[in-house]
């Protein structure tokens, strides 16, 4: 997929509008892969999906044309719309399918953003020693805020997985 993805990223000689396919952005994290590191342990869901993600973008295949898309969705209204509109619809929803329970989906919008931080932080700002950190040290020190976001605000127990348990507050 990264080398049909880096295809499609091309300029509209016209405008010079960058022109995307989806693909691209779900290159990002592609729903399959997603959903294989969603599998298993809710206890261990952060961590891998952390590992999902950072190794996505830092494969030389697949990560240049990663930063060029979040480049240009920094710049053009259409490219980010592009962007939000795949996280929303693709990788949000399973993940809240997955949280399940009470606000799953603002806690899957959470874990996102915190997703979102890392890859601006890591591969487009360059941050050290986010930019440097190796994935062990990037899940180590990364997946403790993730799994918060995953279980919620303190004081309501939110259950993972299958959402059947309701709410009890602590």
């Amino acid at each position: 997929m990264a080398t049909s993805a880096a295809k499609d990223f091309t300029t509209d000689a016209g405008r010079g509008i960058p022109r995307l396919d989806v693909s691209l952005a779900l290159s990002a994290i592609p729903p399959e892969a997603l959903r294989a590191a969603i599998a298993g342990d809710p206890a261990t869901l952060p961590e891998r999906v952390l590992r999902t993600l950072i190794t996505s973008w830092d494969d030389p295949g697949s990560g240049e044309p990663l930063r060029l898309f979040v480049a240009a969705a920094a710049q053009e209204p259409d490219v980010a719309r592009l962007l939000r509109e795949v996280l929303e619809t693709e990788m949000l929803h399973l993940l809240a399918d997955s949280f399940g329970g009470v606000d799953a989906t603002a806690r899957a919008a959470a874990f996102g953003a915190q997703l979102a931080g890392l890859i601006v932080a890591r591969y487009w700002l360059a941050i050290d020693p986010i930019s440097s950190m190796s994935v062990d040290e990037l899940v180590r020190f990364a997946s403790p805020g993730l799994h918060a976001a995953m279980r919620g605000p303190a004081g309501v127990h939110r259950p993972v997985g299958d959402g059947r348990r309701p709410p009890v507050m602590c």
